[in-house]
């Protein structure tokens, strides 16, 4: 989405940069408190109400995860 020139019909914007769309959608959700963190997973254990991740940041623990696991350009 980040190297996408121009984004038209997504719902709420006529049109807009792939990077403002990123930006925005970054912005939202910190408003509403989440807390984002980029690392590389070294290992996991997502079973029970507490998810316990480690990663190079060290050990990570929540409810929620969201796994983006990357996408390459086609």
């Amino acid at each position: 989405m980040v190297n996408t020139t121009l984004i038209e019909n997504y719902p709420g914007f006529k049109s807009i940069t792939g990077t403002d769309l990123s930006l925005a959608m970054k912005d939202q959700v910190e408003s509403l408190g989440v807390k984002i963190v980029q690392s590389d997973v070294l290992s996991y254990d997502l079973h029970g109400e507490i998810k316990s991740l480690r990663t190079y940041m060290g050990l990570i623990q929540t409810k929620t995860v969201i796994l983006a696991l990357g996408a390459s350009n086609r």
